[in-house]
């Protein structure tokens, strides 16, 4: 993250509500550098789409990473 904002300009947005049902599984082992882009993007869609953070991001079809793991991961 720390990156991108020394490269790139970053707009802030204000007012992003929380996750209205937060849900998701602890995440045990290794997120690739790739997928911290990946659900970077997811995150970024659904606030911008929704002005709220997700209540998780979806790894595969049966992990959900939740807004706190991704907030983690993000920063």
């Amino acid at each position: 993250m720390s990156k991108t904002i020394q490269y790139k300009l970053v707009n802030v947005k204000y007012n992003i509500k929380n996750p209205s049902k937060p849900a998701g599984t602890t995440v045990k082992g290794k997120i690739f550098s790739l997928l911290y882009y990946n659900y970077g993007l997811k995150t970024i869609k659904y606030i911008n789409k929704y002005n709220k953070v997700p209540n998780y991001i979806t790894a595969n079809k049966k992990v959900k990473i939740p807004y706190q793991t991704t907030v983690f991961i993000g920063s």
